[in-house]
């Protein structure tokens, strides 16, 4: 992240959650894949879904490597200007308190993503592993 972000996440001891939607990726939260022969009312009903699921999604993310990318520093923080912040998952998943029935709404998912190809001819997309 920026100096920006890192000195709003200090200040407000909060994480940021854009929307999925507006993370900039359309493979992001990837369209669900149907099985062949479904109709296209069935198409079109998963479409909707995902993309209403798309806009009422918020992701924090990051990124889980032993070695660092030179892509992902220039991507997230510009030439020369991140900062990163080293943690591990069971740890930054412990950050979130456990969602009591008043905030059963409020609900923090931590999971490790299984990306995939959007051209294979998989019939379903692996899931993603909840910890």
């Amino acid at each position: 992240m920026d100096l920006g972000k890192l000195v709003s996440t200090l200040a407000h001891r909060a994480l940021y959650f854009p929307v999925v939607d507006r993370l900039g990726d359309e493979l992001e939260a990837a369209r669900p894949r149907l099985p062949a022969g479904s109709s296209n009312v069935d198409e079109q009903i998963a479409y909707r879904s995902w993309a209403h699921l798309r806009c009422i999604r918020f992701a924090n993310c990051w990124h889980c490597s032993t070695v660092e990318s030179a892509a992902l520093w220039k991507i997230y923080a510009g030439l020369n200007q991140g900062i990163a912040i080293k943690s591990t998952f069971q740890s930054l998943k412990s950050a979130f308190r456990a969602a009591e029935d008043d905030y059963a709404g409020q609900l923090v998912r931590a999971g490790l993503v299984e990306y995939m190809d959007p051209d294979a001819e998989e019939a379903t997309p692996p899931p993603i592993r909840w910890r």
